[in-house]
């Protein structure tokens, strides 16, 4: 047999195995554009079963910050958010618009959303405003250092018509 000019010479038995090796492929092909299209229909149709999803659940040791550090978390755009932590040094928890955080570089003024602490802990705090507006952050600001032990979840949740950036 010769292919685009070169020979070849495999044995019935190979050219067999070479078949079943491609409807075997095939099959599975088949399978993984079902297995496919039934999750997009399930993330489309927004069906996560109410799950919350780790976004940032820790470091080995704890998170360690300086006196005035600081960790900055996007909140997703259709996802709600539960914050929770226990840290050992206070901690001050604000939920901020990108917009704001502009204006407080700029300015050193801005609307702050939410503000919690300080405090060393935070037990399923719960934010849903980025449900159709994904232009939230939340800081966590160390105003003596310390180290945190985050739980920081998200669940998918959107509003109808999200993505326009829904003003709550």
């Amino acid at each position: 047999m010769a292919v685009l000019g070169y020979a070849t010479s495999k044995s019935a038995s190979e050219v067999k195995l070479l078949r079943a090796q491609n409807t075997t492929l095939t099959a599975r092909e088949g399978y993984l554009a079902r297995r496919e299209a039934d999750l997009q229909a399930t993330i489309d149709a927004g069906e996560f079963g109410g799950q919350w999803l780790g976004q940032w659940t820790g470091c080995p040791d704890g998170c360690r910050q300086p006196v005035g550090g600081a960790y900055v978390q996007p909140i997703p755009d259709t996802f709600d958010m539960k914050i929770s932590f226990q840290s050992s040094g206070p901690v001050i928890v604000e939920i901020v618009a990108y917009d704001q955080w502009v204006r407080y570089v700029r300015t050193g003024h801005a609307t702050v959303v939410k503000v919690y602490g300080p405090t060393q802990n935070l037990n399923e705090v719960e934010f849903s405003s980025a449900e159709g507006c994904g232009g939230y952050f939340v800081l966590f600001y160390f105003p003596q250092g310390g180290t945190i032990v985050p739980d920081v979840r998200v669940r998918y949740n959107p509003l109808p018509g999200s993505g326009d950036c829904i003003k709550h």
